[in-house]
């Protein structure tokens, strides 16, 4: 774990977190922003960790791509967010060949996270002819499942856990398209709330649809928030070759994200997350 960042600080602190011999001499570029010659000294320690500095990605590519680990990196945290669509999407994150965290809606693979929400659905007049809009699901969130989309047998609800909301569609008399709202990759941040004849708030500061939003529709049925999940501590080595999917949803909602942290004290769902 980290050194103190104030008060005392010893050098056999300094060894026994650097595995080093009990002498500033031997820690000449221990880590970085520790000199790797000329004037060292105690005070230059403090916050430092035998480990990588702090460090984060967001994957956006479509389909299958890879990522390799970092230097001194032997420890990632990843969350996942599938794109929202008209069918369930995934994205995933693949390690030595198996798949250790997976966002896909009632088929989620990681520690925890929450499904898309449901669109609205049809709405049909007397003629059973389908009319009016229905309203997008929310993204998943960190604890819980995204907001229901208005239309059809589906009321509006706001995200759960940091999800995103549905959107709120009005039938026949509105003449918008009201999606769900998606969810950030920071972290577990406030739900989506819902707005009256207006599409989800996104949760965990998210933007808009990104990441993982159902989008509304006119004349037929919504379509479902993509799922969340996030997982911790995976094992890798440094120059590992990670490989990532992320399905391509074909515009039918928000689209999906993975990011990856590293660095001492930080996990999912809320824990040191922001970027550092």
């Amino acid at each position: 774990m980290p050194l103190p960042s104030s008060g005392p600080l010893s050098l056999l602190e300094i060894s026994n977190e650097f595995q080093r011999a009990r002498n500033l001499g031997a820690h000449y570029g221990a880590t970085q922003g520790i000199p790797a010659s000329g004037p060292i000294s105690i005070s230059q320690f403090y916050g430092k960790s035998n480990g990588p500095p702090p460090g984060q990605i967001i994957i956006e590519t479509l389909g299958t791509s890879t990522w390799i680990v970092p230097a001194l990196v032997t420890s990632i945290c990843v969350v996942c967010v599938a794109p929202g669509g008209t069918y369930s999407y995934q994205s995933s994150v693949i390690v030595n060949n198996v798949t250790v965290c997976r966002a896909y809606n009632d088929a989620r693979i990681g520690d925890g996270g929450g499904d898309g929400g449901y669109p609205g659905g049809t709405m049909y007049d007397a003629f059973n002819h389908p009319y009016g809009y229905s309203g997008g699901g929310g993204a998943g969130g960190y604890a819980g499942n995204g907001g229901n989309g208005s239309g059809g047998s589906y009321n509006v609800s706001a995200g759960q856990g940091g999800g995103g909301a549905g959107g709120w569609a009005g039938g026949q008399v509105d003449s918008g398209y009201r999606h769900g709202g998606g969810v950030g990759l920071l972290g577990q941040g406030p739900s989506g709330q819902t707005v009256v004849g207006k599409s989800g708030e996104p949760g965990s500061y998210g933007k808009g649809t990104k990441y993982g939003a159902g989008f509304g529709t006119y004349a037929g049925p919504g379509t479902r928030g993509g799922a969340l999940s996030y997982k911790n501590n995976i094992a890798v080595t440094p120059g590992e070759v990670i490989t990532l999917f992320i399905d391509n949803n074909n515009a039918t909602g928000g689209i999906g994200g993975i990011r990856i942290i590293w660095g001492a004290g930080r996990a999912y769902p809320s824990t040191n997350t922001q970027d550092m």
